[in-house]
């Protein structure tokens, strides 16, 4: 199953399936509240799973830059362990978890308001933005994904630019497309 999540304050539009995600089957969509810690955030996740390993795709979107999502109170790399209640119901084998958000990868801060028009570009180095993927990743025991750049709103559900892949196991990757350009 897919599940999106979508912070009531995120410029992406509620309800609507990425092109890229809809020849996977039909998606659950969860409305979050902007006061909700991340515990609830994952409980409303394990409320939309029907059994363990059953979440093959999980979407959050939000605005974000480096290291930080404006998903409820706020996904950092030391709120990331408070998603362990979802582990059970992540599917180790398939997708993992797609953060659509500005920046989340990066190290660099692109802007000083993360809400209005951003542009730009990010850098990434194994420091706040990766390490909150990798807190992640190792948390739900599955790969996730996160942009370095500001990211375009649409429904396409591509990254605009590079993007990092944590793995569970620690491994990392930078991705340009479909071509990996990084791994360590």
């Amino acid at each position: 199953m897919i599940i999106y999540v979508h912070d009531p304050r995120s410029p992406f539009p509620r309800y609507v399936t990425f092109t890229a995600h809809r020849d996977y089957g039909p998606a659950e969509h969860i409305v979050i509240s902007a006061t909700m810690s991340i515990t609830q955030i994952a409980q409303a996740v394990v409320r939309k799973a029907n059994r363990p390993n059953d979440i093959w795709l999980l979407v959050l979107l939000a605005h974000g830059n480096s290291g930080w999502l404006q998903f409820g109170q706020g996904l950092t790399a030391s709120t990331a362990s408070q998603f362990a209640a979802a582990k059970p119901y992540m599917n180790p084998f398939l997708f993992g978890v797609e953060i659509h958000g500005c920046a989340v990868a990066s190290d660099t801060q692109i802007a000083d308001n993360p809400f209005v028009g951003l542009q730009g570009e990010g850098r990434s180095s194994p420091t706040s933005g990766i390490n909150m993927l990798q807190v992640l990743a190792k948390t739900l025991g599955c790969t996730v994904k996160g942009a370095i750049d500001a990211q375009r709103v649409d429904t396409d559900g591509r990254y605009n630019g590079p993007y990092v892949v944590a793995r569970s196991n620690g491994k990392i990757e930078i991705w340009e497309g479909d071509k990996i350009k990084w791994i360590r």
